[in-house]
């Protein structure tokens, strides 16, 4: 019976070489040998089969029998790939595969229409309706968002060749308005989480929101405040800042101006020793006769500031020319001092609102043009054309305005429109006579641009001058003879703005060269001087008149003061 026994020994040590052939036990692996198989792919994830039979997802490492397989690999958002490999005894094979790409489409759609769409964290140029062609495939963090409805996230897949659409309602936000008063009244408001810049009675989303106010010379503050669906309203008042200023002043009689924003505008005060002034930027501007005007930018800090304020000479010789540099480069426009002295303005044979004449004393030396302004100096400023040295006309109060601002800033000097007493002065020039050159109209083509015989030849005018100057309209400036202080064109080529306000005669006005600004009575300025049209009676040093727009008669020469 024993010895029947091993009669089955055989057939199991048979049947356990068949099992272990099959399974690729220790034994098949030690008489046969194995194979490493290793694999990487971009992305990882991908599905790996070998010979049809699923064996793992990468990164993979694996063990097989050596031979020829079929390694396929398969992924959600690639293109399958396929390959055949060929594995030998006690090697590792290693395959690292980059998939290829693949795209699909996504058709984005939103009621309402022009809903902002973010992609992965990334605003997208485009509003919807919008469709995005040839996007990746694979997994997609998509938003629509319209300020004031409730915004919309979504994960979306794409897959290869998909043709994918969604279809949003945006549902409206119950909102609030938000209105900040401030003090000052122009300091500056931020929503921190808000991306639109804030404005007066602006819509938000009912919820908390942190706000930052700030202006320069101020303490910021900062705050939360909860919306509500009404109309929501705060005042903030800001603690203004200040530092102490002390200044070395040469010469020490200049006057010393303090110049900053004092909440509600700009303001200037003079400065006193040790004055507080607020924290931010604070312009420092020094006159005194016979020097450099003085302006500096400086910045007021908590901790005060010194500085010290050295004053240039400036040589005040009657009669001497000069120009200043501008910052731009170049020079500003031809000037001549004058010095001070007294004269009577007015003329009691003239029109009614000449009169009556007084005796006016120009207390400072200043410096006037010698020339109109000319087109060519103006357009540093602004263009008004094709550059040339005829006066500038056509401008209104205000573009004068501003390019006297502009001169005053390029030179750090103040520039201005003559006052009518200062202006009179520089065209009487020292004379008593209607003209500066006498009581003979006959002689006004030598000395100005007025209505003559060459402007009859094409305008008609019944009283014009019976000489002939040559010119029908506009001369270049200094094309005729100067007046006795050297000054060109002051009675003809055209009228000049001055700054005094229009009244219909001199009574009342001052017996200094101030400028009368303080009551107008119609809203317009006094011009002056005799224009290329100007009869001779137009053209007499006291003639005035009112000026209310801009004119192709109509210009202006400057004041630089001392």
């Amino acid at each position: 019976m024993s010895g029947s026994r091993w009669l089955y020994l055989p057939v199991i040590i048979v049947m356990a070489i068949l099992v272990d052939w099959s399974a690729e036990g220790p034994l098949t692996r030690l008489v046969l040998g194995t194979s490493t198989l290793r694999v990487n792919t971009v992305p990882d994830g991908a599905s790996v089969f070998l010979d049809a039979e699923l064996i793992g997802t990468t990164p993979l490492r694996h063990e097989l029998r050596p031979g020829n397989t079929v390694l396929k690999l398969e992924h959600p958002f690639h293109p399958n790939h396929v390959e055949r490999l060929e594995l030998l005894r006690g090697k590792t094979k290693m395959l690292g595969i980059a998939l290829e790409p693949a795209f699909g489409n996504l058709e984005i759609i939103t009621n309402p229409k022009a809903a902002q769409v973010i992609l992965n964290g990334e605003e997208l140029d485009g509003r919807t309706p919008i469709k995005l062609r040839d996007l990746p495939t694979g997994i997609h963090d998509v938003g629509v968002f319209i300020y004031g409805r409730e915004p919309i996230t979504e994960t979306i897949t794409v897959t290869p060749n998909a043709n994918i659409s969604r279809t949003y309602e945006l549902v409206r936000e119950p909102m609030g308005s938000l209105t900040i008063d401030t003090v000052p009244t122009n300091a500056a408001v931020r929503l921190v989480e808000v991306k639109q810049p804030y404005e007066p009675q602006m819509l938000l989303p009912i919820g908390s929101y942190e706000i930052e106010v700030s202006h320069p010379g101020y303490t910021p503050q900062s705050l939360r405040m909860v919306v509500r669906q009404q109309a929501n309203t705060r005042r903030i008042r800001l603690e203004r800042e200040y530092g102490r200023l002390n200044l070395s002043i040469a010469p020490g009689e200049a006057v010393v101006t303090i110049r900053y924003d004092a909440g509600s505008g700009v303001r200037s005060f003079e400065y006193f020793d040790r004055m507080q002034v607020p924290t931010g930027n604070v312009v420092i501007r020094a006159k005194a006769l016979g020097y450099r005007n003085y302006e500096r930018n400086l910045k007021m800090s908590m901790a005060g500031l010194n500085h010290n304020i050295d004053m240039k000479k400036f040589q005040i010789t009657p009669g001497r020319e000069f120009r200043d540099e501008l910052r731009g480069g170049g020079d500003g426009p031809l000037l001549k001092i004058l010095s001070a002295g007294s004269f009577v303005m007015g003329a009691a044979g003239g029109y009614p609102d000449e009169r009556p004449p007084r005796t006016v004393t120009v207390t400072q030396p200043f410096a006037i043009g010698v020339y109109e302004l000319t087109r060519r100096e103006y357009n540093r400023f602004e263009s008004l054309g094709p550059e040339d040295n005829v006066p500038a006309t056509n401008l209104s109060w205000g573009q004068v305005d501003g390019y006297l601002r502009w001169l005053s800033r390029e030179t750090s000097y103040t520039y201005r429109l003559p006052s009518e007493a200062e202006w009179e002065y520089a065209a009487r020039a020292g004379t008593t006579t209607p003209y500066y050159f006498g009581s003979d109209p006959g002689r006004l083509c030598e000395y100005e641009n007025v209505g003559d015989q060459a402007m009859r030849t094409q305008f008609q005018k019944d009283t014009v001058a019976s000489c002939n100057d040559g010119v029908i309209r506009l001369a270049p400036v200094g094309n005729f003879k100067p007046n006795p202080f050297g000054l060109f064109d002051m009675l003809g080529n055209v009228h000049e703005w001055v700054a005094d306000c229009w009244h219909r005669n001199h009574e009342g006005a001052p017996s200094t060269a101030k400028a009368r600004t303080s009551i107008c009575n119609t809203p317009g300025h006094v011009v002056r001087g005799g224009d290329w049209f100007a009869a001779p009676a137009d053209a007499r040093v006291s003639f005035r008149n009112v000026g209310t727009k801009a004119s192709d008669s109509l210009g202006f020469r400057v004041v630089r003061e001392l």
